[in-house]
């Protein structure tokens, strides 16, 4: 960027693109804030067990309490619906899924609602973790 008295002047671009002196604070200031919103995030780690874009079902522990994310294929839709359906489990059932008994964790498990998939936040590799601001939305 060049600078001139009281512009930044964004080289190439077909024309000049200007940003005053204001509206490059400002967007410093902006991205301050959001800089200081990504990071923090508190990502907690997953254990999944299904897989399709992203994780179908996954289990996450969260104060103290173990959470199962469902989101089984709808055969009427003929695809994964919108949203998870989220579950309560008691801790000491963890080993259950150790033992691939997932089904068993969701039918005993006490439902919490149900949320937009689009509103869980997966790390890079959807398959990690997760932000754990998904909680405030339950």
């Amino acid at each position: 960027m060049q600078l001139t008295r009281d512009l930044w002047i964004a080289p190439g671009f077909p024309r000049p693109f200007y940003l005053t002196r204001l509206q490059l604070q400002l967007g410093r200031y902006a991205a301050t804030i959001l800089g200081v919103a990504l990071n923090a995030m508190s990502w907690m780690p997953i254990r999944y067990r299904d897989f399709y874009d992203i994780p179908r079902l996954f289990l996450v522990e969260h104060a103290g309490a173990v959470y199962i994310f469902d989101c089984p294929f709808d055969d009427a839709l003929d695809d994964y619906p919108p949203y998870y359906r989220v579950y309560r489990v008691p801790p000491e059932l963890i080993p259950a899924a150790d033992s691939g008994q997932w089904e068993s964790l969701v039918r005993v498990g006490t439902f919490v609602g149900q949320i937009p998939a689009e509103v869980v936040q997966f790390d890079a590799t959807r398959r990690a973790a997760i932000d754990d601001s998904v909680f405030a939305t339950l």
